[in-house]
């Protein structure tokens, strides 16, 4: 049988006969049988590997036990062989990029082993071709790549063949987490929610397509921020795109809800005939808001846009049930309903004026109009401080010893009627400081060089002052903390204008009094109070005046009179 050339050769057994047994067997050949023996005694031919290509003669010799011999001539045909690839050529399987990849290119047809090589085209940056067939590496580059892929048997090279493969590496599976985001508010903050891809090779950059909620915006790095605006339902896509421009995208839904919108008022009654005015207010939403009613509102009364109720009711008495809407810059609505009386027009009367600081309050609002009796409910502010209210069947009492400066009594009173009526009664009362005057009203002139001891007291006040004094007190004067001017003054003789201010410690209340204080000249006395008599053309023995009563040093003149030569 034929050979195949560098592969194993056997399965030819020899036998002989007609000579004595046993036999020796030997082979030779023309022009080669390198590679080819023959068992001596059991007459197997064979070759660990056949070399050489073409047709040889072969001669089988056998030598029996009488050394009698024998031959046989046969051809043999050594060929080259037929080496198929597998698998087919083709496409291989996909790569993944950044992601390992291992495929065997295997051959047969031929006899063991094969060297593989590429012969031409590109294997994918990353991949490599082993001498054993196997491509593996990590891929590093997308795309399609076309390559030969040889097989060589190693032993000979003669049994070569080549197949044309394609290999595409695609993008790795780029995922986005979290799968879900967070529902918001709309007008509230939404925070910063970080949407984080994975799978992919370098940096990414995030975008988003779909229903974006009005006031969030995505960041390139991923982060979803922002204060919505719009209630809603809003669905999304967010794509990654690596340094590969390989995408992923997930798709999002989110909800933008409303905020809770709470309606503030508790609005009183209606009065027939009676202008009617107020305002409702809201909180929780994003505004500015827009106020609108339904239900029942009597004839001539509306709300506006701005959520004030007015007009002037004349509609038939009764109850009117209705529910006020506020709407935000978002959409979203918050509603209250009310029911409310058109009732005759009554209130209590004035009678709380302003008060005076720890002196004794009490006055008396009395209602008038309606249907007695009255309840009474303090439903927002507080009076001043140190007062209270207290209620009887038809009048409201505030009474105590205020003991806070200002307008600080600031308050509303709900008044309800036998029918349910109800009117709300403000009240603004200030507390004032007491009329502080100063005692006395003129001061004691004084004498120059004199001590001088005049005491200030406050009338009109509660509790300790302190004074103070502007300037124009003589020199030697001085004003104390508790009213004392005293001192001894020193100043030239004349009027001096100044102003005294006495302070209350405990709350500040001022008193003040301008003054004019006299300093006048003290009496100087001369001795002696008489001269002794002189002579005409005599010398006058000199006399020593002196004087007393004023201040050293003093100055001596003539003013009237003559001296005679003195």
């Amino acid at each position: 049988p034929a050979g195949t050339v560098g592969c194993s050769y056997s399965g030819v057994t020899f036998s002989a006969s007609g000579g004595k047994a046993p036999y020796h067997y030997a082979v030779s050949g023309s022009p080669s049988t390198d590679g080819l023996t023959i068992n001596s005694s059991s007459g197997v031919l064979s070759a660990t590997a056949l070399i050489g290509t073409g047709t040889f003669t072969i001669v089988i010799t056998v030598t029996d036990t009488n050394n009698c011999t024998g031959y046989k001539t046969n051809t043999l045909t050594v060929s080259c062989p037929t080496t198929t690839l597998n698998p087919s050529p083709g496409a291989l399987p996909s790569g993944t990029m950044g992601s390992p990849y291992s495929k065997t290119i295997s051959a047969s047809g031929g006899c063991l082993p094969y060297t593989f090589t590429k012969s031409s085209g590109s294997l994918p940056p990353g991949l490599s071709l082993s001498s054993g067939g196997t491509i593996s590496g990590t891929p590093t580059v997308l795309g399609p790549y076309t390559f030969y892929i040889t097989a060589t048997e190693t032993n000979n090279g003669c049994g070569t063949n080549s197949n044309l493969y394609t290999l595409t590496i695609n993008c790795p599976t780029i995922t986005l987490s979290p799968g879900t985001l967070p529902n918001g508010t709309a007008g509230n903050g939404y925070g910063n929610n970080q949407i984080s891809p994975s799978g992919g090779t370098g940096s990414y950059m995030i975008s988003w397509t779909g229903s974006k909620p009005p006031g969030l915006s995505l960041s390139t790095s991923g982060i979803l921020s922002g204060m919505p605006t719009a209630a809603g339902t809003y669905t999304f896509t967010v794509t990654a795109t690596d340094a590969s421009n390989c995408t992923g995208s997930t798709n999002y839904t989110v909800m933008i809800n409303c905020p809770t919108i709470t309606i503030i008022g508790s609005p009183p009654s209606f009065h027939q005939g009676i202008s009617y005015s107020y305002q409702f207010g809201a909180v929780g939403g994003n505004g500015p808001y827009t106020f609108s009613t339904t239900g029942s509102l009597p004839s001539g009364v509306s709300i506006s846009s701005g959520g004030l109720l007015s007009g002037t009711p004349n509609g038939p008495e009764g109850s009117y049930t209705f529910t006020v809407i506020a709407r935000d810059s978002s959409g979203c609505t918050g509603t209250n309903s009310y029911t409310l009386n058109e009732c005759v027009s009554f209130g209590a009367l004035p009678g709380f004026s302003g008060g005076t600081i720890y002196n004794s309050y009490n006055q008396t609002a009395t209602v008038s109009g309606g249907t007695a009796p009255y309840t009474f409910q303090l439903i927002s502010g507080s009076p001043p401080s140190g007062l209270s209210l207290s209620y009887s069947s038809t009048a409201i009492t505030l009474s105590g010893t205020p003991n806070s400066l200002g307008a600080s009594g600031y308050f509303e009173v709900l008044i309800t009627d036998a029918l349910g009526c109800q009117v709300g009664e403000f009240y603004n009362i200030t507390i004032s400081c007491p009329t502080i005057t100063l005692n006395p009203g003129t001061l004691p002139a004084c004498t120059d060089g004199s001590s001088y001891n005049q005491p200030i007291t406050p009338v009109g006040g509660i509790g300790s002052f302190n004074f103070t004094v502007t300037a124009g007190l003589p020199n030697g004067l001085s004003l104390s903390s508790s009213g004392l001017l005293s001192g001894i003054p020193e100043a030239p003789p004349g009027t001096y204008n100044f102003t005294v201010t006495g302070t209350e410690n405990n709350d500040g209340c001022t008193g003040g009094q301008n003054y004019s204080l006299t300093v006048n000249c003290p009496t100087i006395t001369l001795s002696p109070s008489s001269l002794p008599s002189g002579t005409v053309g005599a010398t006058y023995i000199p006399q020593q005046l002196s004087a007393s009563g004023g201040s050293a040093p003093y100055m001596y003149a003539i003013t009237s009179g003559s001296a005679g030569g003195l």
